[in-house]
């Protein structure tokens, strides 16, 4: 299961074989954009250069362009409104230069990529399970395995409602939509002064 999908965007690039390329994109905030041209040519020709900043409209539509490694990165602004009114959002998206290469130089391409922003941390509400919470971290292995198991949880921008289990020192949670457990194991570690018990929470869905 790709976990990003709970608050990622996803990002189609599009090739049809004409002077541009076009991207769309597909988020629970923002539903579905208007269809971004842009110009294969002069695209290619920032690319190459390597450096500085590209900007482009599309009708009322914006993008600013950069490059960061292996990352194409898009700022857009999309427009909408009326006589009176003017609407809109910014959107921010990076997409890998390879799936940007297909779309400049082959006739027909049709890629997609999930997008989520990395510095969206989960977020995790013990409120549920406070007791359980409190006993499993006044003892120190099974504190520091929580701990560890916690911070490696990559579910960009989730929120996690945490609730007792049936097993000791274990939690069952809610997570947009999606449920499951973190549940502790026990084990042994050998080396070569002997074996000795291992304490680990491991995530079930």
């Amino acid at each position: 299961m790709n976990h990003g999908i709970l608050d990622g965007t996803l990002v189609r690039v599009c090739a049809d074989g004409g002077a541009c390329f076009s991207i769309r994109t597909f988020s629970r905030q923002y539903k579905r954009s208007s269809r971004f041209l842009i110009v294969k040519k002069r695209f290619a020709a920032w690319l190459a250069e390597g450096s500085g900043t590209y900007y482009d409209e599309d009708i009322y539509n914006f993008v600013e362009v950069r490059l960061r490694n292996d990352q194409v990165i898009f700022n857009f602004t999309w427009l909408s409104g009326d006589s009176h009114n003017l609407f809109g959002h910014r959107e921010h998206i990076s997409v890998p230069i390879s799936i940007i290469m297909d779309a400049l130089f082959y006739e027909t391409v049709e890629k997609t990529h999930l997008y989520y922003d990395a510095s969206r941390p989960p977020r995790f509400d013990f409120s549920g399970a406070h007791e359980r919470l409190c006993e499993s971290i006044a003892q120190k292995k099974v504190r520091r395995a929580l701990s560890k198991a916690l911070s490696k949880i990559g579910w960009i921008g989730a929120s996690f409602r945490v609730f007792d289990d049936f097993v000791k020192h274990s939690f069952f949670f809610r997570a947009d939509g999606i449920c499951g457990g973190i549940i502790l194991h026990k084990d042994t570690h050998k080396n070569d002064r002997g074996e000795f018990p291992k304490v680990y929470y491991g995530m079930h869905t």
